[in-house]
């Protein structure tokens, strides 16, 4: 009976040792999708940025 118990508990110690190191690889890809979102969108906020300068500055030079 200790013998079952003995692997039992290993059994259940590799599976939580697993499950934790699953769970911070998938914190880490989070981390990651979040990081390259943020890089996303501030590219895309200088590419508006620049779109509003180009579309102003001619504008501007037609009404003068």
């Amino acid at each position: 009976m200790g013998y079952i118990s003995f692997n039992l508990y290993t059994c259940f110690w590799f599976w939580d040792g697993l499950i934790g190191k699953y769970e911070e690889l998938l914190e880490r890809d989070m981390q990651l999708s979040r990081t390259k979102c943020q890089l996303l969108q501030e590219q895309v906020i200088q590419q508006l940025d620049k779109a509003s300068v180009s579309e102003i500055v001619p504008n501007v030079a037609e009404s003068v």
